[in-house]
């Protein structure tokens, strides 16, 4: 069977979980290899057929509300159901057992959660400087390209591109997030806005 026949027979019907796994930060060559495409085929996919572009967006789009959601959360404070172990004691009192409870926890606003969220929402007021936005993009391709060749891991790249001024992308929050369990990354960023991959893309293909 020939890549022109795979779309119909292996990607179409799939156009829902082509929309997960890029919500859930999955790179366009990974989820490629998820179905069985080449990188290539893939691509002429995307440029032809409206509705994979459009699933392989809406993703991205999930993702970033999510995670903007979640650090507006993380920069505002919040309130929090959780379970703790709370000692019970006897009329003489001392402890004779811990008891799983849930309480409600408030976790108080994050100093890195802030000034991220400023530096994304207010550039012009609170970002550390701004970069133009070809430059920006520019100096993210350099630093993926010392990353592939020196292997680095994600809180490596996120680093590289702290000291370049640039944004991280939201496909690294996503890595970082996987890599330090967290749902949003507390690392110091010059940034001014995220650099979204398809931005990388619609450039390189231009």
């Amino acid at each position: 069977m020939g890549n022109k026949e795979l779309y119909p027979v292996m990607v179409e019907p799939y156009l829902d979980e082509v929309e997960e796994l890029s919500r859930e930060g999955y790179n366009e060559k990974e989820i490629a290899y998820v179905f069985g495409v080449s990188e290539r085929a893939w691509r002429t996919y995307k440029k032809k057929y409206e509705a994979l572009s459009a699933a392989i967006k809406a993703g991205r789009r999930k993702s970033q509300k999510e995670i903007t959601n979640a650090l507006y959360k993380k920069a505002t404070g919040f309130k929090e159901q959780v379970e703790e172990l709370v000692a019970v004691k006897d009329a003489q009192n001392n402890i004779v057992r811990h008891d799983l409870k849930k309480i409600s926890k408030y976790f108080p606003p994050d100093m890195g959660a802030i000034r991220m969220w400023l530096n994304y929402r207010h550039p012009d007021k609170w970002g550390e400087r701004v970069l133009d936005r070809q430059t920006e993009i520019e100096k993210v391709r350099e630093v993926y390209k010392k990353r592939e060749s020196q292997k680095w891991n994600a809180l490596e790249t996120a680093r590289a591109l702290e000291i370049e001024g640039v944004a991280i992308p939201e496909s690294l929050r996503l890595e970082l997030a996987k890599e330090t369990k967290e749902t949003i990354t507390t690392l110091e960023s010059n940034s001014i806005r995220i650099v979204l991959p398809s931005e990388l893309e619609e450039t390189s293909e231009g």
